[in-house]
């Protein structure tokens, strides 16, 4: 079937008419119904922040808006639908720890067991500090006070007073030692 050529460019520009109309018309009835003219702004701003607060539940490793799968898309989409409809972020956040628990939060609120760990890192490099205040302290204070002794309390320094005799005992002690070892 072959038609004449003005009515083949007749519909191809109705279908691409219609493919442009639809491809406008679901943007701008997102926008109509969130609200003013730069409210798909809004609109994106809001599901990025939902979809960064939200982690994956496929895997829960990585937040909505990085994690590629089927189960993400859907989310995201779910997103976008009920801020078009006029959820809050609040809500939909809300309900979807009421569906998968405090879980799929990314960052979990500081509050019970999650406060401890938001308060764990502080507390630890309060004591680390502590720890090396107090090493930095006795190692100062041990180089301050040079008593000529090692750490096991031997001395490296001859006695102030010296016996000439001593000197000879030694060295007869060190004699006889060395004809031994020989």
């Amino acid at each position: 079937m072959t038609l004449e050529p003005r009515y083949y460019w007749f519909r191809v520009f109705l279908l691409g008419s219609l493919l442009l109309a639809h491809a406008f018309a679901v943007p701008v009835a997102a926008e109509e119904e969130y609200g003013q003219q730069s409210s798909l702004e809004q609109l994106e701003a809001d599901a990025s922040r939902i979809e960064s607060a939200l982690v994956a539940p496929c895997c829960w490793v990585q937040t909505l808006a990085t994690h590629q799968s089927t189960l993400a898309d859907e989310m995201r989409a779910k997103i976008r639908r009920r801020l078009a409809a006029g959820d809050t972020p609040e809500e939909i956040i809300q309900s979807y720890v009421d569906v998968y628990s405090k879980r799929i939060l990314s960052k979990p609120p500081p509050s019970g067991f999650h406060g401890l760990l938001y308060l764990l890192p502080v507390v630890f490099l309060g004591l680390g500090a502590l720890i090396l205040t107090a090493l930095g302290r006795r190692i100062s204070r041990s180089h301050g006070k040079d008593d000529g002794a090692d750490n096991n309390g031997n001395s490296h320094r001859p006695p102030a007073e010296t016996n000439p005799e001593d000197h000879a005992a030694v060295r007869r002690l060190l004699r006889e030692e060395i004809e031994d070892v020989d």
